[in-house]
């Protein structure tokens, strides 16, 4: 198995290497410039240039195009999602160069949020063919939050318990091994290899610029995981000014409601920190760099933490070949930590651990955890308007404590993505490859080797200026030690319809699935009087759902807003 999901990996990758020294015949005019905000003066990237609705080309980074033509009279096309068209007649003479660049005006529709997770492209969130949620930089920054769940909680029908994220209520409850809610952040998941779980306290929530929030099984663009949603994260990149951020906070418990439960006396619990963020253009490169700063003596005796993280997003744009970009971004943590999973009675040591019956003392596991992840990553946008994305990521995850449960997690993860748009008939291509190579050393779980590889399809077309269709297929293959699961393709389709200026239905089918992480199949350890025993025999889940919904745009004089009811049903075995 892993030479054959290798072999369809790397031929994915030949075939985009050798694309981008693909060169076209020579036509007898060009045609360049820019694109610009007309507010900002920001360039605009993937902004769409066509010429008699044919020929065609999108922006790079600096929002600049190119186009070969013939000599003649032709027709000059300009569309991006949020901004008003701009249609232009011109004249090109033989061997003409000539430049022409434009300002776009933001557009003042009532729906104006542009999303991706929905199709892996950009299109506005009222098309979508399924229920979705937007937390923009704006809401990030007013709800001044420095812990990531505490942000997810506040979308509607989404909670995070004691890091399980739950999408309707359809995601059930694992305490710290599996996830059924896929968590995102650049387009790459982030699960550990061990336990295959969210780590909602390594996200650089201070580099975060927006959360798009898929409802109901999306596994057949998103994989495993993805069985009863996703949450993507999406981080910053900088403008043409550039931006310093600084945020200093600090909180007190105060006594519970049950003043039993206090246990602190007259010294209340606290916690402080900092969190830090710049982003700037250097020429060519585009630089987003943060840092967070932890301390907490937390509410629950001998909870104590303190937590280091610094960020970092690079991206340069190519001057010598249009349309190629490529960067690396990092993220690290250092956490230390006290933590107990038994609490020592439900009346007043409802915060305290366990007391262990030979020794009298607290059960608790001090943790010393260093996480990091690197993404190496490459974009280019060939001389066709074709679009490709090579993604990869090394995730490593070292937990070490006192109880020995140590457990170390490597990830790597390799991805190829080709996207075209056939403007003729409306219609985007989104195809590409997967491999994830995982190994853990563990003494929770033993020493394992796992892989995954799967190809995915996606189709989004649209009829006449009302009616968006979606569809996607998924097949994905999952082994752990050699030994293979089962596997089947996945769907998902739907439709869009505008009925009014600002009422949009729609009507989606979505089937998910998710394998059983190497920690629910192999955990053996104790915990006081609590034995924990593997499961070898656990087999991959799978799910459906069905939607019914519609998004109703309000306008009430400056004040803009939508509402948006859903009708569904979910099911997962």
């Amino acid at each position: 198995m892993q030479r054959n999901l290798r072999f369809i990996f790397l031929l994915a990758c030949q075939l985009f290497f050798a694309s981008i020294f693909h060169h076209g015949f020579a036509q007898t005019a060009v045609l360049t410039g820019q694109i610009l905000d007309a507010k900002n003066s920001e360039a605009i990237p993937g902004v769409n240039v066509y010429v008699n609705d044919s020929t065609g080309a999108s922006t790079d980074l600096n929002g600049r195009y190119k186009l070969e033509l013939i000599a003649g009279e032709h027709t000059l096309q300009i569309s991006f999602i949020g901004y008003e068209n701009i249609q232009e007649k011109l004249v090109l003479k033989d061997n003409e160069a000539r430049i022409l660049s434009f300002k776009l005006k933001q557009s003042q529709k009532l729906l104006n949020t542009v999303v991706i997770s929905a199709g892996k492209y950009e299109q506005p969130i009222e098309e979508v063919t399924i229920s979705m949620e937007v937390l923009d930089v704006s809401f990030i920054e007013n709800t001044n939050t420095t812990n990531i769940e505490t942000l997810v909680d506040k979308v509607p029908g989404v909670n995070v318990v004691d890091g399980q994220a739950n999408i309707r209520g359809g995601s059930g409850y694992s305490y710290g091994a599996g996830s059924r809610v896929l968590v995102v952040i650049d387009d790459i998941p982030l699960l550990t290899s061990d336990a295959g779980d969210s780590k909602w306290k390594f996200l650089p929530v201070e580099i975060i610029n927006k959360v798009e929030v898929l409802k109901g099984a999306s596994s057949a663009l998103f994989g495993t995981s993805a069985l009863n949603g996703v949450v993507h994260f999406r981080t910053d990149y900088p403008g043409n000014t550039p931006q310093t951020k600084a945020i200093w906070f600090t909180s007190i418990y105060d006594t519970p409601k049950r003043e039993q439960l206090k246990w602190w006396g007259t010294n209340s619990p606290l916690q402080f920190g900092s969190s830090f963020s710049h982003s700037q253009k250097i020429d060519q490169v585009d630089l987003v760099a943060g840092a967070y700063y932890l301390n907490s003596s937390g509410y629950r005796l001998g909870e104590d933490e303190e937590s280091y993280r610094f960020n970092f997003k690079t991206r340069y744009r190519s001057k010598k070949n249009d349309g190629l970009s490529y960067g690396i971004n990092l993220n690290t943590m250092k956490r230390d930590q006290g933590v107990f999973f038994l609490w020592d009675n439900d009346s007043s040591g409802a915060y305290l651990p366990l007391q262990d019956i030979e020794t009298g003392e607290g059960v608790i596991s001090n943790t010393e955890l260093r996480r990091i992840y690197v993404d190496p990553y490459l974009n280019y946008v060939d001389k066709s308007n074709n679009t490709h994305r090579f993604r990869s990521r090394y995730f490593l995850s070292d937990n070490r404590n006192d109880t020995d449960q140590d457990s170390k997690a490597s990830t790597t993860y390799l991805s190829y993505q080709y996207q075209k748009y056939l403007k003729d008939v409306r219609l985007t291509i989104t195809t590409g490859t997967e491999l994830t190579l995982g190994k853990v050393e563990s003494e929770l779980y033993g020493d394992h080797d796992g892989e995954n590889g799967a190809f995915y399809l996606q189709t989004d077309k649209k009829f006449g200026s009302r009616l968006n269709a979606s569809f996607g297929f998924r097949y994905e293959l999952n082994a752990v030690d050699d030994v293979e699961d089962e596997s089947q393709p996945v769907l998902r389709t739907g439709l869009n319809y505008k009925v009014g200026e600002a009422t949009f239905l729609r009507a989606s089918f979505g089937q998910g699935y998710r394998f059983p992480s190497i920690a629910e199949r192999t955990i053996r350890t104790q915990i006081s009087s609590l034995y924990l025993y593997p499961n070898d025999t656990l087999v991959p889940e799978s799910g459906w759902n069905v939607e019914l919904g519609i998004k109703q745009g309000i306008k009430i004089n400056n004040w803009l807003g939508y509402a948006d009811v859903s009708l569904f049903y979910l099911e997962y075995k």
